[in-house]
């Protein structure tokens, strides 16, 4: 019997909405690694204090400060790209940089759908270092972007939604890639208190204008991580992963029915 390892995905994303959320928040089962790291130093640059007891994390949020260093990113694409749009919340300008592979990875798409709803940046050549020139406020309203380039640039535009001036109708012009990413971004924006209004193809979203709330919450197992666990119970004998979410917005818990068709015997 072994307890999943927590989900990057779900830590990354509560992570930042508890460091948007007035009050103190309560991240239980957060994963520590490279990227979720990555995610916590930079908001410590600006001004999140974090505490880390017993595995829980304890963040106390509502206004952020500009920053006078960088914001290295290290290699964590979630951590550029939904920390660009929270920029765009902050008064003064956020250089946002990181490792060379990161800093080989388009932004441009996701400027340009910022722009439309109020925040100015610039970038390298579309690349990063991108440096986001923020007022405090971002105005709202509409803008559109393709859906089938990264899941990341829908994600950091849901995030930052609520905060704008007015509410903010996001449109993509290309189907989605990656749902389920989205679908987690959404479930996370509900645990603070935030309902978005999502259409059935989630081509169009409407998000109104609300303050999200401090929460306790518990970051569900990663599914991919489990899979090769649950693999080796179906070629060896019997293993038990605890903390997972069969009804994960994750798209890896389809290893589920993989491992039936397969002919194995699994019990949730």
């Amino acid at each position: 019997t072994i307890d999943a390892p927590a989900s990057k995905s779900m830590t990354h994303r509560v992570l930042l909405l508890g460091a948007l959320a007035d009050g103190q928040s309560m991240i239980r089962n957060p994963l520590s690694a490279e990227d979720t790291d990555a995610t916590c130093e930079v908001l410590s640059l600006l001004g999140v204090e974090m505490e880390n007891k017993s595995g829980v994390w304890r963040l106390q949020g509502g206004e952020l400060h500009a920053s006078s260093e960088p914001l290295d990113c290290r290699e964590s694409g979630t951590t550029l790209r939904l920390m660009t749009a929270i920029c765009g919340l902050i008064n003064g300008d956020s250089i946002l940089t990181g490792r060379p592979s990161l800093r080989s990875r388009p932004i441009q798409p996701l400027l340009n759908a910022l722009k439309h709803i109020g925040v100015d940046s610039k970038s390298y050549k579309g690349f990063p270092p991108v440096t986001v020139q923020g007022t405090g406020v971002i105005r709202g309203g509409a803008t559109e972007l393709p859906g089938n380039i990264s899941s990341q640039y829908v994600s950091a535009l849901l995030t930052v939604a609520p905060l704008a001036e007015d509410p903010v109708e996001i449109n993509l012009t290309t189907s989605l890639e990656s749902k389920p990413y989205v679908e987690m971004t959404l479930h996370a924006m509900r645990l603070f208190g935030v309902e978005p209004y999502v259409s059935p193809n989630l081509m169009r979203f409407e998000v109104p204008t609300k303050r999200y709330s401090a929460t306790d919450v518990r970051v569900e197992g990663d599914w991919s991580s489990a899979a090769f666990l649950l693999a080796a119970g179906a070629l060896t004998g019997e293993v038990t992963v605890t903390g997972l979410d069969p009804k994960s917005a994750q798209a890896d818990k389809a290893i589920i029915e993989i491992l039936l068709q397969m002919g194995a015997d699994v019990k949730v």
